[in-house]
């Protein structure tokens, strides 16, 4: 399985779900994505693009599985999620039509991406 290393510094912002999506928020970049619930409205975007007053957990990275995976495929991110966790290695994940992206704290970066190797992923 081939990952890939989406370019900036990313963090996930919550509003109130009754919020119109700011503008900030969509803003041109590698990637951003805004999801609403009855009880939120989430956007993982780039750190900087974020305002300051918006709560939110930043400090991560934002990997992908590259390529396109079927709709029917499985366990893929579990098997990524088990190789991290039982280093206690935490993940955020965010599927799309073509494939599925996750967050990782940066400062665990080089050791999850150590254990995804020796796991055999491969980083394109």
């Amino acid at each position: 399985m081939n990952l890939a290393f989406v370019p900036g510094e990313y963090a996930i912002g919550r509003l109130d779900p009754r919020e119109p999506v700011p503008p900030w928020a969509m803003v041109g970049t590698a990637f951003w994505t805004v999801s609403r619930s009855a009880d939120e409205l989430s956007i993982v975007a780039e750190e900087r693009l974020i305002p300051a007053d918006v709560r939110s957990e930043r400090g991560y990275a934002l990997l992908r599985i590259a390529g396109t995976l079927p709709m029917d495929a499985v366990g893929v991110l579990a098997g990524i999620a088990r190789t991290l966790a039982a280093d206690g290695i935490s993940i955020v994940c965010i599927g799309t039509y073509d494939t599925d992206y996750f967050l990782i704290k940066r400062e665990r970066l080089a050791e999850a991406r150590l254990l995804l190797e020796r796991a055999g992923y491969t980083f394109v």
